[in-house]
């Protein structure tokens, strides 16, 4: 047996690596233990195993990568509709509305609509919807890693400011897990300024998904009262 050289410290060089560069480094390492089965005799787990378990990770990162593009695809569907919805209120109903009820105010309310100019207290059918409309996420960069920045519009005027009645923009976050649907059981990551707000993570957080959802806070109850459709993305 060789004398230990002390000075010769064996290192991994994984770190600081993308989880797709880490995996094949590893993978590499596993060939070459298989390949070279007389320098390091009895290894325990074998090469074999280290490169097995290598292809089912690699399996699970391409389900992964399908995954996130059903989700991007969707939360565009998501934001098509919602801008189609929007149109059909702002372009084909309020010309509708404002023929019929021809000026009366109290039937304009009745139906939930505002009135230009005129500040009306919000009826039943406009409470929780800051007006007939809501935040939506319209982007969200990945590019820096380990950082996020969230951009945020209005569905009605699709510019970045909030509603006269909405105290401000929370964003609120949840790494990893399902899909969620309420903002109570979500993670406040911020508050949107002038439209965007930047989100820093952990490293144990890279490669997670992450789910994002826009809510405007009331100026009286300070709570949310409406929210966006959630959007997704990947630490990276």
């Amino acid at each position: 047996m060789a004398d230990l050289n002390k000075d010769v410290i064996v290192t991994a060089d994984l770190s600081g690596l993308s989880i797709k560069d880490k995996l094949a480094k590893i993978g590499v390492y596993g060939k070459l233990m298989t390949d070279k089965p007389t320098i390091v005799t009895g290894i325990i787990p074998t090469g074999a195993a280290v490169t097995t378990k290598v292809g089912l990770v690699e399996a699970k990162m391409l389900k992964h990568k399908a995954l996130e593009e059903d989700l991007v695809a969707l939360t565009l569907e998501i934001n098509n509709d919602i801008k189609e919805l929007s149109d059909i209120i702002v372009k084909e109903w309020v010309p509708q509305v404002q023929k019929a009820c021809a000026g009366d105010i109290i039937l304009i309310n009745e139906l939930g609509f505002g009135v230009k100019n005129t500040k009306v207290l919000l009826t039943s059918a406009t409470k929780g919807r800051v007006t007939n409309s809501n935040p939506i996420i319209s982007d969200v960069d990945t590019t820096n890693h380990l950082k996020h920045g969230i951009s945020v519009i209005n569905s009605k005027t699709r510019r970045i400011a909030k509603p006269l009645d909405a105290l401000q923009t929370n964003i609120y976050g949840q790494i990893g897990g399902v899909i969620p649907t309420d903002v109570s059981k979500m993670v406040t990551f911020g508050i949107i300024v002038r439209g965007s707000y930047i989100h820093e993570f952990a490293d144990e957080d890279f490669g997670k998904p992450v789910y994002y959802i826009a809510a405007y806070i009331s100026k009286k109850t300070r709570k949310p009262v409406a929210v966006s459709p959630v959007f997704s993305a990947f630490v990276g």
